[in-house]
């Protein structure tokens, strides 16, 4: 098994759709699809989609959906990683 350097990481968040990380980023200030929806000009799905995306791409959840609110999960975390 190989470990995972800190030049991976950063190579790993460079390869990411600059859209899907703006998306998560808004929706984590927001922390709801729809209204981060409106704000950005997408469909909720699309929103959907991307925060979906990212997940897959990293292997986390990154929201606790309840109800309309998204609170953020693993987001907190990601987020702190994107701003270094």
């Amino acid at each position: 098994m190989t470990s995972v350097t800190a030049e991976d990481e950063r190579s790993r968040w460079r390869r990411m759709e600059h859209r899907n990380l703006v998306t998560f980023l808004r929706v984590a200030e927001l922390q709801n699809f729809t209204r981060a929806a409106n704000e950005l000009g997408y469909a909720q799905s699309t929103v959907t989609f991307h925060i979906q995306t990212l997940e897959e791409e990293l292997g986390v959840s990154l929201f606790d959906r309840i109800g309309k609110k998204s609170k953020a999960y693993q987001g907190r975390r990601v987020s702190g990683e994107l701003c270094e």
